[in-house]
Formats: structure tokens, sequence, C-alpha cells
């Protein structure tokens, strides 16, 4: 049983093998790009609503004079890590989407150009400048006006390809140092970027949403130690989301005050997001966000949690054996009136019907299938026979549709995915490793399958 904990006594429930998640009445939430809402109930209301969304109308920047970008013709002689498509024609496909008002400056123009005509120094792929060219970026920064936009390791060489011992970039973001990602470090094509959902540059972006990057361009990162910066991206190696706990140290992006302008720093490279649609998805209202940012334009969202609330927690707790232990649980759930899905074995739900009968009659409980032996690795055919029994054997005992699973150790595979879908589940309560909310993964008219971390 995975039950969830809420006090103390709870821990009285031992020895059941129902699995059950109760979540917390006073801050959850379901996410739909700008709403978001408050949330009371089981796990199968929740999975069914967190669909309602509105579209966002789209980024309008509210600057004050051009956009430059600046083409660090010094970097590709002398610290070339770029593999792809220059920066700057990246940089100026999304900006002619958004914002007329731009201009590609090739660096060795970039010490005539009078700088109060812009509003935002974009500086990609920028490590080589000269001490020259950083003291007019400080200039620039002087403006609360204006915004700076940087990625990698912007300044640490000077126009020769030197390594400065100062660090510029380390002035800007707060950092005490900075270095390639592990991932690279192990030769990996990918890694992911786990996003604050606390920050206002990932409004509207799914909390806890994990951004694929490829390795290509030798990500890095951050070691933050001033407050004064925002973090808003931790590089996060584990395979299972949250795993560990993140740390400054990990910074993948940053935001903050630079003198008085606003900057973002990013330690990716534009066009290094991986090109799967949720990612990129989520990678497009980044970018919207950080212009909204730095050029001082509003970032319109509702707050992610209920009245305030800064955060939302659920507690399991996975014991075995003396399934009629689980009417301890059932007692304290209603003397709370806390709604809880019981995730259930229905061999177990079978053998101990009075048991399962005090979980499925009460109307503030779900019941949903659970089961003893992994499924990820099985073939199709098994997984689908094995989803259908259950079912079958729950919903013949409670006389009610069972809509969701539970996967044994939380772990499954698209053979599973597609076997709930052709079975009519709607949902799975798994250890979704992309983000913290719900996402729909497989769609298969007129419904689809909707699967969130637990």
């Amino acid at each position: 049983m995975e039950a969830i904990r809420a006090k103390r006594s709870v821990l009285d429930v031992v020895s059941v093998t129902v699995v059950m998640l109760v979540l917390i009445v006073s801050s959850f939430f379901f996410y739909a790009r700008v709403i978001r809402e408050n949330y009371y109930g089981t796990v199968g209301e929740f999975f069914g609503n967190f669909q309602k969304a509105g579209e966002k109308t789209g980024s309008s920047l509210n600057l004050e004079g051009k956009v430059l970008v600046l083409e660090s013709t010094a970097t590709s002689k002398f610290y070339n890590r770029n593999t792809g498509e220059p920066l700057s024609i990246m940089w100026s496909n999304f900006l002619k989407q958004k914002y007329a008002g731009y201009e590609v400056v090739a660096q060795e123009d970039f010490m005539g150009k009078d700088l109060s005509a812009y509003g935002i120094i974009i500086l990609p792929f920028a490590v080589c400048l000269s001490t020259k060219e950083i003291e007019k970026i400080k200039e620039f920064a002087t403006d609360e006006k204006k915004g700076l936009i940087l990625d990698g390791y912007t300044g640490a060489r000077d126009e020769n390809g030197k390594w400065r011992e100062l660090s510029f970039l380390g002035e800007v973001v707060g950092g005490e140092s900075f270095k390639d990602i592990k991932e690279v470090e192990a030769g990996e094509l990918t890694a992911n970027l786990a996003l604050n959902g606390n920050s206002i540059l990932c409004s509207n972006i799914p909390p806890g949403f994990r951004l694929e990057v490829n390795t290509y361009n030798k990500p890095i990162a951050a070691n933050i130690v001033e407050t004064r910066p925002g973090i808003d991206g931790y590089w996060d190696e584990s395979p299972v989301i949250y795993q560990k706990r993140l740390t400054s140290a990990e910074s993948g992006i940053v935001h903050g005050k630079y003198i008085a302008a606003r900057f973002v720093w990013l330690g990716f490279t534009m066009g290094s997001v991986t090109g799967n649609l949720a990612d990129q998805k989520a990678w497009q209202q980044l970018l919207d966000n950080i212009f909204d940012y730095v050029s001082g334009s509003p970032i319109v969202y509702k707050d992610r949690w209920y009245k305030g609330k800064r955060t939302v927690a659920v507690f399991a707790e996975d014991t075995e054996d003396k399934f009629e232990n689980a009417l301890n649980a059932v007692t304290l759930l209603k003397e709370k009136d806390i709604p809880a899905t019981f995730f259930c074995v229905p061999e177990l739900a079978a053998q101990y019907p009075k048991v399962f009968e005090k979980i499925w009659k009460d109307k503030n409980f779900e019941v949903g299938l659970h089961g003893i032996d992994v499924y990820q690795g099985q073939t199709p055919e098994l997984q689908e026979k094995r989803l259908k029994s259950g079912k079958e054997i729950l919903e013949k005992l409670s006389g009610k549709k069972l809509r969701g699973f539970r996967p044994p150790l939380a772990i499954y595979d698209k053979n599973t995915l597609e076997a709930l879908l052709k079975l009519d589940y709607e949902y799975v309560a798994g250890d979704d490793i992309k983000q913290c909310s719900p996402e729909l993964v497989m769609f298969q008219k007129p419904r689809g399958l909707s699967i969130g971390n637990t």
C-alpha cells in the first residue's frame, strides 16, 4: 500500500497491500497554461480536469529602442564550440516573429555603435570580448530601462582567446565558478534542465518541467553565490524527477539586475533545446517570458498555488501484507473528510470483499488499479491481459467504472500506455520524469490519456 500520511497517526496503518493516494486539500492545483485553480478531490477528478486551458496571446515587447544581436567573430576564430547554424541567425529568426526592431551587429562594428538607440543587447556565444567592449556593455547596463541576454561563457576570454582571471560573466550573474555539465563530461547526447516553478521566467510553464537540451554545444553550469540573482533552472542528471536535491552550483538559467539593467543568462545556446513538441512549447514560452522580463514588460499569470501558498505536498507510504489494515486509513480519512484514491491489487480486493466494500462505497473515495509485478518490459499482449483482468475484477466488485492505474514501483513503458488507452483508462498515476503537473501523453479520439507525478 502507498498511503498519504495526513498526520502522524497514519503511521499505525501498516502491512497493507492497497495503494492509496491523497491529494492534500489546501494547496493542490491543476495546471492550465495561464489558468491555475484550487483543487480538492480524488486523483481521477484531478487528472480529468487539468486539461482545461486558455491560449496564450503571445508576447508584446515594451522596448525603448531596438534589439542588438552581437555576432562575435572573435569567438568563432579562437573558441568555436558552436556546431550548428550561426547563433545570430537563430536569434534573428526568433526576433523577426516577435519584434521588427532588431539588428545583427558584427563584433568589429560594435565599438562604433551608439547603444542609446538599443533597448536590449543579446550576446550569443560571445566568449571572446575585449576589455573595451566589456566596458561599453557595462556603460549600457547603467540604464535601468535596458536589458541584457547572455549565454555560455560570455566574456570569459579576451579578443585574442586568452582566459581572464576575473570573469565578466561571474560579475554579471553573481557566480563564483562555471563548468561543463556532467552530461557533457560523460559524453551523453542530451541533458535535463529542471525549471523553477516559483520563477517569474517560468510563468505559464508546467511547474517542475524538465527541459531537454542537446549537449553538442556543451552547456555549462554556474555556481551562484550571491543572493542578488534569481535561479530559474537547475541541471538535473537524475533519471527520476527530483530524485536528488538541486543546488545553486548546478544553475542553468539565472536572471536579475546587473548594475541597473535587467539580465538573463542561459547555460546553453539558442537552438540547443530538443525538437520534441513538449520541449519546444516550453522553450517558446520561456523565450517570451525572458524578453518580457528584460524589456520591462508585464508577465501575466495567476498565483501558482491557492491563496498564495508556495507548494503542494503528497506523502506516500509503501507497506505490504494484511489488507484489512486499510480500514485504519479509511477511518482517519473519513474523520478528516479528505478525498482519497485507493489503488488496489484486484486479487486482494476479491479476497477481502468486506474491507474493499468500505472503500468503494464511500462517496469521497475513488478506486484505481494497482499490481504486484512491474509492467515495464513485458510484452504488449501480457500487459493488456493484466490490465484488462484487473479492471474487470475491480469494476465487478464495486459496480463502478475504473479510471486510473498506479503501476508497481510507479514505472511503465509505451506498451503500458497503449494498452491503457485501448482499455478505456483515463490516467496513469506514475512517476513522470518530464514535469510535476499532469501531461496529456497519448490521444485517441475522442479522449486522451494523462500521466502525472505522484
